[in-house]
């Protein structure tokens, strides 16, 4: 059976298969021991014209009717499925890509006029009040885009969030002098408390000195707000009065 297994081991599939499996040390032990037991067997006429039978006759019949088998390997074996899944994404993407193009299609000639039509009024009042409240308070160099450039939504709603962007950008400075100011009042306060403690601080006492030191701030506090907090504190009084008088 020399020419067959020969024969049958020249196919680049089974070739392969056979060298995977030899790997393994327990199959590869395997096929040491039948190798061997064939090389073995005494010389038969029987089996020899069996085995030129398969070689000549069956595998070189099989060669000539699949000629494939003679050089398929297993790279492509793997590649028929790949392939078949690759033409099967393609169709696939081109049918998703389609679909979403009818949708976007239908909004943009049926759907999108109708929105325009209903949402465009109800919002461009606002956008006006808005937009004059920026240029009023948040005065900038350039004016406010008009539109929105993306066509999928309605024009004043694209203008809404054109309008929320340029409040967004010209706050940003404000917002920064803002916490600059504030730095800077919280670095001039804490001066302001070491100077006064160390002001009150006339003998080695600790407790006295930061006692004299919370009296005094606390009068310069109350004589800052009190301008703002009496006129108020006047007109509760009032309203408590005139709600008594007017209950007898």
């Amino acid at each position: 059976m020399v020419k067959t297994i020969a024969h049958i081991k020249s196919y680049p599939l089974v070739s392969e298969l056979i060298a995977f499996l030899s790997s393994f040390a327990f199959v590869s032990y395997i096929f040491a021991r039948l190798s061997a037991l064939f090389s073995s067997l005494p010389a038969n006429k029987y089996l020899y014209k069996l085995d030129e039978y398969a070689d000549n006759r069956v595998l070189t019949s099989l060669d000539k009717t699949f000629p494939k088998i003679t050089t398929l390997t297993s790279e492509q074996v793997i590649q028929v499925p790949r392939d078949q899944a690759v033409a099967l994404n393609r169709r696939l993407s081109g049918a998703v890509a389609s679909s979403v193009k009818q949708v976007e299609d239908l909004y943009t000639t049926r759907a999108k006029p109708k929105i325009d039509g209903t949402v465009n009024p109800l919002i461009e009042p606002a956008n006006d009040r808005l937009e004059s409240l920026l240029s009023s308070y948040l005065p900038g160099e350039a004016k406010p885009a008009a539109t929105s450039d993306d066509a999928k939504i309605p024009k004043e709603v694209g203008r809404t969030v054109l309008l929320t962007g340029e409040i967004i950008t010209r706050l940003k400075p404000k917002i920064g002098e803002y916490t600059a100011g504030l730095q800077s009042q919280a670095a001039g306060f804490q001066s302001h408390v070491v100077d006064t403690y160390h002001s009150e601080a006339t003998d080695a006492s600790l407790p006295k000195g930061v006692f004299n030191t919370a009296v005094k701030l606390s009068k310069e506090a109350y004589g800052t707000i009190r301008p703002t907090v009496e006129p108020v504190v006047a007109k509760v009084d009032e309203d408590i009065v005139k709600e008594l008088n007017g209950s007898k």
